[in-house]
């Protein structure tokens, strides 16, 4: 339920769960409406985009100018426990985006991941690792399963330093 006046998303009952996708889907499906086509938006979505041999990245939706999400006040006394996930949910300027309900807890399950890394650390990294031009090879057969779903102890995975060019590893699997 959409309510302008306070700029509050209210998840019904007996809704306790939501996925971020599921938010961004339901905005999309209200603004589209005739009575709020020339509404100001309510969210950015961003995400979605394909990642090769992995499938899509996760959605992240930022909540704009003070719109929030409530899951609809519950009778009480014991608090029931609700959930967002499968996605990150912010506010805009770091702002809360979950607007509180009687008797209702909110757990907002972000899913991030990512580090940001200089030059001068990431030389460390592979000189640490002997990828640096003229490290030795190195070779691993663990057995485990590998990205593309091929396990056992055949498997032998062959890191080759700065090749085809400067900068690049390449893995070449033997099995």
């Amino acid at each position: 339920m959409f309510h302008h006046d306070t700029s509050i998303i209210e998840i019904v009952a007996p809704y306790l769960s939501m996925t971020v996708q599921e938010i961004a889907d339901a905005v999309a499906f209200h603004r589209a409406q005739p009575d709020y086509i020339d509404e100001s938006e309510i969210l950015q979505a961003e995400g979605k985009i394909p990642i090769p041999g992995i499938g899509n990245s996760l959605i992240v939706i930022t909540m704009l100018d003070g719109w929030r999400i409530q899951f609809e006040d519950r009778p009480g006394p014991t608090y029931v426990q609700a959930e967002i996930g499968s996605g990150v949910l912010v506010g805009t300027g770091g702002t809360n985006p979950i607007a509180p309900g009687a008797f209702v807890s909110v757990n907002i399950s972000q899913a991030v991941s990512g580090v940001s890394l200089q030059q001068p650390k990431i030389d460390e990294i592979h000189q640490m690792m002997g990828l640096l031009a003229g490290s030795p090879l190195i070779e691993s057969a663990t057995g485990r399963s590998s990205p593309s779903g091929i396990s056992g102890t055949e498997i032998n995975m062959t890191f080759t330093a700065n090749s085809p060019s400067p900068g690049e590893i390449t893995l070449e699997r033997d099995p």
